[in-house]
């Protein structure tokens, strides 16, 4: 995701595209619920101790097509409660 995600931007940089991606973590759904006991015991594995949620996943969406990351281009962003961290 990442290789293809920095080609693609150097890509089209210079027409004043950006090219971001959104890498989520554990994200607390109905098909992180059929985990069953598995679900509890991989929250409990975070640095934040929780799963994110859907709006967690929005909202990094909504950043990296806002204005407000206007120079950030190539970048894969990974709302994850810290979960790469502890791998």
């Amino acid at each position: 995701m990442l290789a293809f995600t920095r080609s693609v931007a150097r890509e089209v940089v210079t027409q004043g595209v950006r090219v971001n991606a959104v890498a989520p973590g554990w994200i607390d759904t109905a098909l992180v619920d059929a985990l069953g006991d598995l679900k509890a015991i991989v929250a409990f594995q975070t640095p934040m101790s929780r799963l994110g949620d859907t709006d967690d996943i929005a909202w990094a969406a909504v950043y990296l097509a806002s204005d407000k990351a206007k120079v950030v281009t190539g970048q894969v962003l990974s709302p994850n409660a810290g979960w790469y961290m502890s791998q």
